[in-house]
């Protein structure tokens, strides 16, 4: 191999020298740099999990977000509803006893005429049986003595009332 310019010495010291520096870099630069390959490759494996969960956790929180606004929004509705009843039937109560107020003070108000009335008209007879008693005395003075007087007033207080 001489011809072709090959050194077998030379050829052997330099694959004696590739086989320890490839002994050494594999001891020394290999398994360090492919311990922290792997880590690195676990840490990225462990984060992407991490992320997963974390979506599914924020999926979740989003999903009883939207069913606890749900779930307030339809009791609010209730409340809502429950209030405005309430309020109409508030409000029915009172035009209900302003109703029946007004009633009681027609009806008193009625009672009260009516005994005005009464009185009126008693006051009125009492006035009128006066009058009627003055003009019978007046017609009847010497004619006429106190019983029959009497008789006559009460016949003509009796026209009147009827």
């Amino acid at each position: 191999m001489e011809g072709i310019g090959i050194d077998w010495k030379y050829l052997l010291a330099q694959l004696v020298n590739f086989t320890v520096l490839l002994v050494i870099l594999t001891k020394l630069l290999y398994g360090p740099i492919k311990r922290i390959i792997d880590k690195r490759g676990a840490e990225i494996s462990e984060s992407v999990e991490n992320a997963a969960k974390i979506k599914k956790e924020l999926e979740s929180i989003e999903q009883k977000k939207v069913e606890e606004l749900a779930k307030l929004k339809h009791e609010s509705d209730e409340i809502l509803h429950k209030t405005r009843e309430r309020a109409k039937s508030l409000e029915d109560d009172l035009a209900h006893q302003a109703s029946e107020k007004a009633e009681k003070i027609l009806s008193r108000a009625k009672i009260d005429i009516e005994a005005e009335k009464e009185k009126s008209i008693q006051a009125m007879k009492d006035e009128i049986a006066g009058i009627i008693e003055t003009s019978v005395e007046k017609v009847l003075q010497e004619k006429v003595d106190s019983k029959e007087q009497e008789k006559l007033v009460e016949e003509s207080i009796e026209k009147i009332s009827n």
